[in-house]
């Protein structure tokens, strides 16, 4: 007597896997990640993040040509020129930190979209006025 031993399910975990390992490779292939400036110079891709305070007295914007520059300030305390082409965030200007999205170019970030993270207007003391002193 002859033991035939199913095939299906082998050959279901199988597919399942390569499908799984197709999932997290696009996933991987497609992630946004944040960056130092250390990091961007020798990082390829155009969909950096670059995460750092923006450098108010370097602002300019020549509306123009619709471009914008300013230079940036990493966690690091490195320091790289952004510019961005497009329209400028109405916030920019209040913003504490700013994540620029984009590529190193000749020595500086070239962003295709900005990020603002604003001050919160809703912190504690100013919120519960009877912490105030």
């Amino acid at each position: 007597m002859k033991v035939v031993k199913p095939k299906g399910p082998v050959v279901t975990a199988i597919i399942a896997g390569l499908a799984m390992a197709g999932v997290v490779g696009a996933f991987m292939s497609n992630a946004s990640p944040y960056v130092t400036i250390a990091q961007a110079k020798t990082t390829g891709g155009d969909n950096l993040h670059l995460a750092g305070v923006l450098q108010k007295e370097t602002f300019r914007q020549d509306i123009t040509n619709g471009h914008i520059t300013f230079d940036l300030k990493d966690a690091e305390g490195k320091t790289i020129q952004v510019e961005h082409v497009g329209i400028r965030p109405a916030s920019l200007l209040d913003a504490d930190k700013v994540v620029a999205i984009g590529c190193v170019k000749d020595g500086r970030f070239v962003s295709h979209d900005l990020l603002v993270k604003c001050p919160s207007k809703y912190d504690e003391k100013k919120a519960n006025p009877l912490t105030q002193s």
